[in-house]
């Protein structure tokens, strides 16, 4: 096996600490945020690209918050929700407020891939900024350095093959060279479709369903 494929939510950190926290967190923080940050110019360009998109004026940012808290609640994958999120994250993260969870075997599983030369890639509906901060500021410390490369939905949507075909051909890789790891089986079934090996993570919680892909609890046992 040439390389590994990661998902984020339910594969390396537990879907809790995303929909508890993360998510919470950034749904709080947001109407303050923008107010107090809408000078900078990254806050003012997103917040101008909503405002054109919303039909809103740019000035009203009591509009666009109540618009970004709704999608937040809707779990929309907005690209310019996604940039905020990060942002407010950013903040969080630093702060101290929380820490990037990570399941235990995760870590130790990594590094023993890039003992044997293979190469770590992460791809999430999470902003690629989202990944790295979870990875510099988890509770195993700093481990951004484990992973190679990020991916989010600029590479295209999870439940569309032609996404990991994109990734592999990033990655400089064969698709039949990664295998991915995700605990949803409509993403599973797009990357086989490309051609990359599948593997579905039962975290605390996640039935078995499918006898398609090969399945795990954790990532304890070697999987080279």
């Amino acid at each position: 096996m040439a390389g590994f494929l990661f998902d984020v939510e339910g594969t390396i950190t537990s879907l809790a600490f995303v929909k508890d926290e993360l998510f919470p967190y950034a749904r709080r923080a947001l109407p303050d945020y923008l107010m107090a940050n809408a000078d900078r110019p990254a806050v003012s360009a997103i917040v101008y690209r909503l405002a054109q998109e919303l039909k809103l004026s740019p000035a009203d940012l009591d509009g666009i918050s109540t618009t970004l808290v709704r999608w937040i609640d809707e779990d929309r994958k907005h690209p310019e929700l996604k940039a905020l999120q990060g942002m407010i994250w950013e903040e969080g993260y630093e702060s101290g407020a929380f820490r990037g969870h990570l399941y235990p075997d995760v870590v130790p599983f990594w590094e023993r891939a890039r003992a044997n030369g293979q190469r770590i890639a992460i791809y999430s509906s999470g902003s690629v900024r989202a990944q790295r901060l979870l990875l510099e500021h988890s509770i195993e410390g700093n481990v951004s350095r484990l992973a190679d490369c990020h991916f989010d939905t600029m590479a295209g949507a999870k439940t569309e093959s032609e996404s990991y075909r994109n990734i592999a051909h990033q990655l400089d890789l064969a698709p039949d060279g990664i295998e991915f790891f995700s605990d949803s089986v409509a993403e599973l079934d797009a990357a086989r479709g490309a051609g990359l090996k599948t593997c579905r993570t039962l975290r605390p919680g996640v039935p078995r369903v499918t006898h398609i892909h090969r399945e795990i609890e954790d990532f304890a046992h070697d999987l080279s």
